[in-house]
C-alpha cells in the first residue's frame, strides 16, 4: 500500500478492511504523509496505541529506525516530513527491538 492511497476519505473505508484482516500493514512512501496516515488510520478504528516503525534508508548504512505508538505519529512529522519513508504498523514492529539485537552480534 502506498501512502498517497491514504490522502482520500475512500481510503478510510479500505483501512477498515485491511485494518480487520492484516496484523501488519506497511506503507510506502510514507515521508510526505504521516499526518494524514495517522488521522485515516484512526479514523478506521486502528488503535492508537498500536505499535508504529518508521524506516529510512532502509538496509543502508544511513538506516534510521523509530519506533513509537501510532497515537505519536503525527509529532514525527517535522523529522521524516517529507522524507521517502517505510512506515510499518502493527505488533510485528515489537519485533524490532529483538531483531536488531541478533543483527548486531
Amino acid at each position: 500500500l502506498t501512502a498517497h492511497e491514504l490522502t482520500s476519505m475512500s481510503s478510510v473505508s479500505r483501512l477498515k478492511g485491511l485494518a480487520k484482516s492484516a496484523d501488519t500493514l506497511v506503507l510506502f512512501m510514507a515521508g510526505l504523509e504521516i499526518k494524514k496516515i495517522q488521522l485515516r488510520l484512526l479514523e478506521a478504528g486502528v488503535s492508537p496505541s498500536l505499535p508504529v516503525a518508521l524506516i529510512q534508508d532502509g538496509s543502508l548504512p544511513t538506516q534510521s529506525i523509530c519506533v513509537s505508538k501510532l497515537k505519536f505519529l503525527g509529532k514525527l512529522s517535522k523529522k521524516y516530513n517529507g522524507r521517502p519513508s517505510l512506515l510499518v504498523v502493527g505488533r510485528t514492529v515489537s519485533l524490532s527491538r529483538v531483531l536488531l539485537k541478533k543483527t548486531r552480534k
